[in-house]
């Protein structure tokens, strides 16, 4: 997928992927040769903290930030654990399918735990953070 940062850099990367078999489980000899690839972009926000989370929490516009559009949320409404989300992207002419779900929702200390299954079995397990820098500017890591 391709994301924006604010600064204007636009940059394409995997993170945390690991091969899954058909149906989702993984045997003993699969999970042995997984491939890993953390990844943690990370860039300043000219906006305070609160604001960005409100963007977050609704999982049905995260297509204006990511090259994603999602088509339903279930249940709809704000991110919360166990939530699932549809969408799609486009690459190589095609139309590909990803699947996300939220698997934790930490308001405290804004953080969004999910995971994204994306088209050849690759699946993401990804947290967003957002950190306070000041009254008008935060830190947004993904990874």
């Amino acid at each position: 997928m391709w994301y924006k940062l604010s600064s204007g850099s636009v940059f394409k990367f995997s993170f945390g992927l690991r091969w899954a078999s058909e149906g989702g489980a993984s045997t003993a000899e699969e999970e042995e040769t997984i491939m890993a690839l953390n990844v943690c972009p990370a860039d300043r926000v000219h906006a305070p903290v609160e604001r960005v989370w409100e963007l977050l929490m609704q999982p049905a516009g995260y297509g204006r930030f990511w090259d994603l559009k999602v088509e339903r949320v279930e249940p709809e409404g704000p991110a919360a654990a166990g939530q699932k989300f549809v969408g799609w992207t486009r690459a190589l002419g095609r139309r590909w399918r990803i699947d996300g779900e939220i698997w934790e929702v930490d308001t405290e200390r804004h953080q969004i735990l999910f995971r994204m299954s994306l088209p050849f079995g690759v699946v993401g397990d990804n947290r967003i953070v957002c950190t306070p820098i000041d009254g008008h500017r935060c830190t947004l890591r993904y990874g």
